[in-house]
């Protein structure tokens, strides 16, 4: 009787025995990183405002080397810092809009992490 019980309690103790995962049990959280975001997130020159500056501004026909529309060319962060009081009123202007009308608009996202690095002293980060 005493051999049935421990057969019985060796079935089950083996039984219950598994080989786990660990990280398939517990998965590393998934964080996203949302850019717009600028309170957890502020923008930057050059990953951020730089690209959107170069996109937008610095194209040709605007404000690139050649043509430096109204005097301006956003080609270094040099220039862009001496221009942010323009760009951060014109950018944001409802009556003479920059980019015009005409051209790609900067996105909300854009124009959130456009007015962060301007509004937060146009650094060189």
């Amino acid at each position: 009787m005493k051999k049935f019980f421990l057969g019985i309690g060796l079935v089950v103790a083996l039984g219950s025995c598994y080989n786990d995962k660990f990280d398939k049990l517990y998965p590393t959280p998934v964080t996203t990183v949302d850019l717009c975001d600028t309170a957890t997130n502020p923008a930057k020159f050059s990953t951020n405002v730089n690209s959107i500056i170069t996109s937008k501004c610095a194209t040709a026909g605007c404000h690139d080397a050649t043509t430096a529309q109204s005097g301006y060319t956003f080609t270094t962060y040099a220039a862009d810092s001496l221009a942010s009081a323009r760009i951060l009123t014109r950018a944001f202007s409802t009556s003479s809009p920059m980019p015009p009308t005409t051209s790609t608009q900067l996105t909300a996202c854009e124009k959130n992490q456009l007015y962060y690095w301007l509004s937060h002293g146009s650094v060189n980060n």
